[in-house]
């Protein structure tokens, strides 16, 4: 970070460019620092060359969920990104190029780790957005998933074109047709979520959190798509509608209260429709519908507009 620094004047501030420059700083301009000091790339291969195979290497690796290994998991996963670029390669000097070189692997004892974890996030992010994979609207939703991770983030931002084609869109018309066949505010929300509790600090009573469904529900992946749509295009959102989702929870909720006074959490499958209709729940689920054709709308008009300053 100091030396991108050093040579930008700034750090960026969209997390893309920073670890572009990042990556750059680690491969070449590091040695800008050392007078007269150029490093040896065990490899020798071309800097296209290296660095497609850097990129296939950390999403064969991220793809297994494989932040560290020995140094045989290491080649194997060298071995599968060469094979990808369909070329033969020294695999010892190439893991020597990650780890002396590129100073991007680091070696404690016999046991490797990336630097740190986003640059195999953003590599496998960029690798995504360059290559052609085959399938990548499963591949995307998979990513999807791991909540905590920032590779689709990352390719939202490196090449938002190609996610909203690949993924965001046929995935939007998937969710607003799954709204539109549903007509009560029940059904609705339980595309989201499976309830409503409170926070894990009881003395903060406006703030509320939602229960989602089993690993793998279709409701659960529901739930981390449309928070990636908000992350993603920051629709405008009604500051006021967690205190009052809040003010309902505690009223549905007054007379179950626990021995030491905490609200037990609503289950929407349990709740009858007539009530969910006259809560902010309803509130809650047109806005999740506007968000998504509001997204959808933007997306079609710009890519019409694209397609009218490209016609000669």
């Amino acid at each position: 970070m100091i030396l991108t620094f050093m040579r930008g004047g700034d750090i960026p501030k969209q997390k893309h460019i920073f670890y572009r420059k990042a990556f750059d700083t680690l491969f070449k301009h590091h040695d800008d620092m050392k007078f007269l000091y150029k490093r040896d790339y065990h490899s020798e291969l071309a800097e296209d060359v290296f660095i497609r195979l850097w990129r296939a290497f950390c999403y064969f690796s991220y793809i297994e969920r494989k932040f560290g290994f020995d140094i045989e998991l290491m080649r194997k996963f060298i071995v599968k990104a060469a094979e990808y670029l369909s070329m033969t390669v020294d695999t010892g000097a190439i893991a020597d190029d990650f780890i002396e070189s590129l100073c991007i692997i680091v070696k404690d004892g016999d046991h490797y780790s990336f630097l740190h974890r986003s640059f195999q996030e953003y590599a496998t992010a960029t690798f995504l957005c360059i290559e052609r994979v085959g399938n990548l609207p499963a591949i995307l939703s998979r990513l999807n998933d791991n909540f905590n991770d920032d590779v689709l983030d990352l390719a939202f931002l490196s090449n938002q074109e190609l996610i909203e084609q690949e993924y965001i869109l046929p995935k939007v018309e998937l969710m607003l047709k799954s709204f539109r066949s549903r007509r009560s505010v029940r059904t609705k929300v339980l595309l989201f979520y499976t309830g409503i509790s409170p926070e894990d600090d009881v003395n903060d009573e406006e703030k509320v959190y939602f229960t989602l469904g089993n690993p793998g529900a279709k409701s659960e992946a529901n739930a981390h798509f449309f928070s990636f749509v908000r992350r993603s295009y920051r629709p405008a959102v009604d500051a006021k509608l967690s205190s009052k989702l809040a003010s309902w929870m505690r009223k549905m909720t007054n007379k179950s209260r626990g021995k030491r006074g905490r609200s037990a959490e609503v289950a929407f499958q349990d709740t009858p429709d007539e009530v969910l209709e006259i809560s902010p729940v309803k509130q809650l689920v047109q806005g999740y519908y506007e968000t998504l054709v509001n997204v959808q709308a933007e997306i079609i008009e710009r890519r019409k507009h694209q397609s009218n300053m490209l016609k000669i």
